[in-house]
């Protein structure tokens, strides 16, 4: 970790576990962490990643052991100690997938009561949403895991599978690469709108410019192309 004023060719940043966004065990460390690699090195200069509990990872970067972090969610409490870079991956915490062969109109939690859907044991899936599930005024059943979702979808034992767009979309993309099948509906609108971004802490002594930097570097691989190949490995070509 560089705290000096010279020039920044390394940075450290720590980061946990948010597949496939993060990731220790996957290839490049995820998504997300992809994305930032490569914008830094855009700009000459190279990251190196820890891995460690979400809490320590603030930890360590509010109290000045790591240059940064991210896969974070906006919010106001942390925006008081950290700057926030341009998103990373703007995320639909309401995609309600289905196959596309057919045809639906789905805009609001109340449009679910006329399906049987899909859930995952143990996920929320927004306030008005969750009340209607556990009142059954929307027909559902529960799988265990993504990749039982949509077999199930295949097999036309449900209308939607209920879950957020980048896991959705990096499942079609792990267990059903062929396949053209899917898309998917945002069935509540108040649960969109999120994105993920890197953060640095605002007591940084270069916490500007290592924010710009990376802007600067997301947006050459978005012109290069490079930012669209890097998703084409996890999410599937559109």
């Amino acid at each position: 970790m560089n705290l000096t004023g010279q020039t920044l060719d390394t940075l450290d940043f720590s980061i946990g576990e948010y597949p496939p966004g993060v990731s220790e065990y996957l290839p490049g460390y995820g998504f997300f962490t992809e994305i930032v690699t490569e914008a830094f090195k855009a700009e000459g200069i190279e990251v190196n990643y820890s891995f460690c509990p979400w809490a320590r990872v603030w930890l360590n970067i509010t109290e000045g052991n790591s240059d940064g972090s991210l896969g974070y969610l906006w919010n106001p409490e942390r925006e008081e100690e950290v700057l926030y870079s341009k998103p990373i991956w703007d995320m639909s915490f309401s995609a309600a997938f289905c196959l596309k062969e057919k045809t639906f109109h789905i805009s609001k939690p109340d449009d679910l009561m006329d399906y049987k859907v899909i859930i995952q044991r143990g996920y929320s899936y927004g306030a008005n949403v969750d009340q209607y599930l556990a009142s059954d005024k929307i027909d559902y059943c529960v799988v265990e895991t993504e990749e039982q979702a949509f077999k199930m979808l295949i097999l036309n034992r449900a209308e939607f599978f209920l879950t957020n767009n980048l896991n959705g979309l990096y499942t079609i993309q792990t267990f059903f690469p062929e396949e053209n099948t899917f898309t998917y509906y945002s069935y509540d609108p108040t649960l969109n709108g999120a994105s993920f971004h890197m953060v640095v802490s605002k007591k940084h002594p270069r916490s500007r410019w290592i924010i710009e930097r990376f802007n600067s570097g997301l947006e050459k691989i978005k012109s290069s192309g490079l930012f669209d190949e890097i998703s084409a490995d996890y999410l599937p070509h559109s």
